[in-house]
This record gives structure tokens, C-alpha cells and sequence, in this order.
């Protein structure tokens, strides 16, 4: 059985891929999703990942996140907390600013404060992540031609940041 029909990826069309066990996610812009609900993150057509929040406060928030099998955001973001990431299945390549690449695969746990500027570069298998969050401390956001924008208005100026698999 190949990887993308044991996580239950099935392909719609072209190059979009979607997974069956997050069917009726939420879509950011909606109202906020209940606590263990899924939402799902990226392009309708292939998403790059589903994230749901376990636990939420304003001390700290617990989230686990389904990465799908080849998805890459295109601009380098940073979060508005500071986390602890425990990768337990499959993985992803974290790409700083200046070059440096974090090749962050299972089993590994990495500490990024929230101002961790990266592109995450999904692997073949994708990847399934326990993050703790500690408290609210900034907007998350893009940089573009060294520039910081917040997310929303990212969106609006340059649409989606990331691209489907090809």
C-alpha cells in the first residue's frame, strides 16, 4: 500500500491532494473553530496541513498538526508564540532566512521562539506534530523583499502562501 492510501490521501484532479479523515475542516476566515475540531490550512484544492487545538488558554495552547506529504509554504512566516515541536511521524525541512536548513524528522523535539523566521518544506511522507505553545505574544506574519506583513494583509496583497505539490 503506498504511502498517500495508508493516510488516506487520495488525489482530486491534477496535482491537489486531500485527505478523507479531515472531511468538513474548517477554513480560516470562518468563525473560530471549536477546541478539537480540525481546520484546515492552505489552498481548498490541497491543503498543506490540518491543525487541531487539543487545549487552548491564554498561558498556553496544545495543538497537533497532520502536515500532508509534499506541501511547502513559499515565503518565510514566523508564529505569534513560542513553542516546543515534537515530530512523531514522518518530517519536514525548516529553512531559515540566511540558508540554514533544520532537517526536523521523527522522533525530534525543537524549541522555536516566536519570532523564528522559516519555509516549511514538507518530506514524501508527511508529517504529524504535538506542539506546546506558551503565551500570545505577537501577530503572525510573512516576509517578503525583507519585509514583515501581517498574515491578513499578506494574503491581500499577495495572495495564498503556499503552493500544491506537484
Amino acid at each position: 500500500m503506498s504511502d498517500q492510501a495508508r493516510l488516506g490521501v487520495r488525489e482530486n484532479g491534477g496535482s491537489s491532494l486531500r485527505d478523507d479523515r479531515f472531511k468538513g475542516a474548517h477554513r480560516p476566515g470562518e468563525p473560530a473553530p471549536k477546541i478539537g475540531s480540525w481546520e484546515e490550512i492552505g489552498p481548498p484544492e490541497c491543503p498543506i496541513m490540518y491543525r487541531r487545538t487539543l487545549f487552548g488558554s491564554r498561558w498556553f495552547k496544545l495543538i497537533w498538526h497532520e502536515f500532508m506529504p509534499g506541501a511547502s509554504d513559499e515565503a518565510h512566516h514566523d508564529h505569534p508564540r513560542s513553542f516546543l515541536t515534537l515530530v512523531l511521524r514522518g518530517g519536514y525541512d525548516d529553512c531559515r532566512e540566511d540558508g540554514r536548513v533544520d532537517c526536523v524528522y521523527a522522533p525530534t523535539i525543537r524549541f522555536r521562539r516566536a519570532e523564528h523566521a522559516h519555509i516549511t518544506k514538507v518530506g514524501p511522507k508527511g508529517a504529524t506534530t504535538f506542539v506546546v505553545m506558551g503565551p500570545l505574544r505577537r501577530e503572525w506574519g510573512f516576509f517578503r523583499d525583507g519585509c514583515w506583513y501581517p498574515w491578513r494583509q499578506f494574503e491581500r496583497l499577495f495572495g495564498l502562501n503556499w503552493r500544491c505539490p506537484e
